[in-house]
């Protein structure tokens, strides 16, 4: 199930500050085209959640730091404090296959016996982007 509602565990969570407020004007104002937007859903076993946070806290700085990666943020569901969802932003999908390939994220999947069920990745193709900004 995927939650329907998040509370964001990030740092830098896509609408809540204003570093990603322009993060995302910048992208629509380059004009990059096609965007591909990754989802990974992670349901974690009642009481393992401390040692899968951290792999994800670890795989979000790691996916920062790639160059195609537009932007990243990890959430807690608030229907289910043990699902997780990693949201990114790719240039390419080139640039996403590379971060399934990621030691982090390896290290993430090689951590079944943590989860609850298999994680699933939804990748979305964006083709087209409108940005809104509300107002402080």
């Amino acid at each position: 199930m995927v939650p329907s509602a998040l509370e964001s565990i990030s740092h830098r969570a896509y609408s809540g500050d204003r570093q990603n407020r322009r993060s995302a004007e910048r992208v629509r104002k380059s004009d990059l085209g096609t965007l591909y937007l990754a989802a990974v859903i992670l349901q974690v076993r009642p009481g393992k959640r401390p040692e899968v946070l951290s792999a994800i806290q670890q795989l979000v700085r790691s996916m920062r730091m790639l160059p195609e990666c537009v932007g990243c943020s990890s959430h807690a569901s608030t229907d289910d404090e043990n699902t997780f969802v990693l949201i990114s932003e790719w240039i390419t999908h080139t640039a996403l296959d590379d971060l399934l390939k990621l030691d982090e994220f390896l290290v993430l999947r090689g951590m079944r016996i943590l989860l609850e069920r298999d994680t699933k990745i939804i990748v979305n193709e964006i083709a087209s982007r409108t940005v809104l900004v509300l107002d402080d």
